[in-house]
């Protein structure tokens, strides 16, 4: 029983895999929602200017730093609404491209 249980497991994982990989191939669903950033030069030159290190960012980012639970609750207000005025984001960044 434990065997049939395993090898319909993978038969239908190849058969998903593939299936997505029709689907993704002929639908362009990869292509859904990406679009380019406007003033995009600016932007990658701001990029260049401000951040010197590569790495996964958030934004607005909390305040991670220790303090007490009333600065906490405190820095928790003022990150909240620092997110509902916004942008929001991640960006995964890395100044020099890599090959």
């Amino acid at each position: 029983m434990g065997k049939r249980i395993v090898l319909a497991a993978l038969a239908g994982g190849v058969l998903v895999f593939i299936v997505s990989g029709i689907l993704h191939s002929s639908t362009h669903l990869g292509e859904v929602g990406i679009r380019s950033i406007p003033n995009e030069d600016l932007v990658l030159l701001t990029m260049r200017n401000s951040i010197p290190e590569p790495g996964f960012y958030y934004f607005p980012a909390p305040n991670l730093s220790p303090m007490s639970k009333e600065q906490k609750e405190a820095e928790q207000s003022k990150y909240l609404a620092k997110f509902k005025q916004g942008p929001t984001g991640i960006l995964v960044y890395n100044r020099e491209a890599r090959i």
